[in-house]
């Protein structure tokens, strides 16, 4: 009971305070990366772009390390929950394959500067980011990996899907999805959403991964 309490218990305004600033602070962090790099961007960039001093910054994070990481941890946190609430809205593993691919479409539109620093860090590469040394999000990401294969396998055994191993339908959505962000993201960044092209995207994956609906 007293446990519950002290969880609800309202921040003071100097904690209200400090978390604004330090959400501006990764804000500020997230522009600064996509435009620079990692490697070209400076504590001093970020906290000018911030409109702090380098001293303030340097308060809140230790390094340039610590302030990519948390960022990472940041949009870590709402891509899990509306992943999370995308699968668990599909009934069929289709449905919840397509919910994933349009959130995932819905988080570049939302957070379209933090995808084009993930491509760019990554390099095109499938794999993790070259700076993601944290246990919690490599545990976390390998978690999404699972429940995309385990949607696949049950889709396979419900005829829905061409019965390849998991990690082929994986790269293939993966590689669909991916290099049609990197594209409006890098080659065409100024394009609008197109919500035709996007399912004509999912078609592509679909229409070769899928087995064909079973005659009536």
């Amino acid at each position: 009971m007293h446990s519950n309490t002290s969880k609800s218990k309202p921040l003071s305004r100097r904690e209200r305070e400090s978390a604004r600033h330090r959400q501006e602070m990764l804000e500020a962090a997230q522009s600064v990366f996509s435009e620079h790099g990692f490697e070209k961007a400076r504590m001093e960039d970020i906290a000018q772009r911030a409109e702090f001093a380098v001293g303030t910054l340097y308060r809140f994070f230790a390094s340039k390390d610590q302030l990519y990481l948390e960022l990472l941890r940041d949009k870590a946190d709402v891509m899990e929950e509306r992943l999370d609430e995308a699968i668990n809205a599909g009934k069929t593993p289709l449905e919840k394959v397509r919910n994933i691919f349009f959130t995932r479409l819905d988080l570049f539109w939302d957070h379209k500067a933090f995808f084009r620093l993930m491509v760019q860090e990554t390099e095109g590469s499938l794999h993790k980011p070259r700076l993601c040394g944290d246990e919690n999000l490599a545990a976390r990401y390998e978690r999404f990996l699972e429940q995309l294969e385990a949607i696949f396998e049950a889709g396979i055994r419900a005829g829905e899907f061409r019965a390849l191993p998991p990690h082929c339908l994986f790269a293939a959505f993966e590689g669909v999805l991916r290099n049609y962000v990197a594209r409006l993201g890098y080659l065409d960044p100024d394009a609008p959403r197109d919500p035709a092209e996007e399912e004509a995207m999912f078609e592509l994956f679909s229409h070769g991964a899928c087995l064909a609906p079973k005659s009536q």
